[in-house]
């Protein structure tokens, strides 16, 4: 992971232009993915500033406040995301994840459908289903879900993963 060379890029575009929403709202997910998250929410909500219709930033900011363990504030923004952009499944799928971590499993469930709904070989809301249904201990629906993210990448390793810990908690060694 090369976020350094990342963040220089970052930079680089910001001081070009200041106003870069696009430039911000990256460096500051970049952030939340190394747990900087002071400076991700400032970069997030600086360019929810200059355009606060910018869904992708609004997602950015519910993802952070999920990693801060902040949902309720994480559900909010990702409402806003969805009511703007009600067929966003990558915003539905992650309120989905919200939800999940708040163990609210229907809703979670509900989100990750809509989100295969819209797109039905989303393998990452696919496997997101799973990984409620095994939190659920919903074993046989979690198999499912990781068989078809498998049968659409054979090389997901977190599905393989998944469907492996899915056979060790069911007890099924043989498989």
């Amino acid at each position: 992971k090369r976020y350094d060379d990342a963040f220089k890029d970052f930079n680089r575009a910001i001081e070009l232009n200041p106003d870069y929403k696009w430039a911000l709202a990256q460096r500051g997910f970049t952030y939340t993915v190394i747990k900087a998250y002071d400076d991700a929410l400032s970069d997030i909500n600086r360019a929810i500033e200059i355009d606060p219709e910018y869904i992708s930033a609004q997602v950015y900011r519910g993802i952070t406040y999920r990693q801060m363990k902040r949902y309720d504030d994480g559900l909010k923004e990702l409402d806003r995301a969805i009511e703007s952009e009600p067929n966003d499944k990558w915003a539905i799928a992650h309120r989905g994840k919200t939800y999940r971590k708040m163990k609210r499993y229907k809703d979670a469930l509900q989100d990750f459908e809509r989100a295969i709904e819209i797109g039905p070989n989303e393998r990452w809301a696919i496997a997101n289903r799973g990984y409620t249904y095994l939190c659920m201990k919903r074993y046989e629906d979690a198999l499912k879900d990781f068989d078809r993210v498998i049968e659409i990448d054979p090389n997901d390793k977190w599905a393989v993963l998944q469907r492996g810990d899915t056979y060790r908690k069911m007890k099924r060694y043989e498989d």
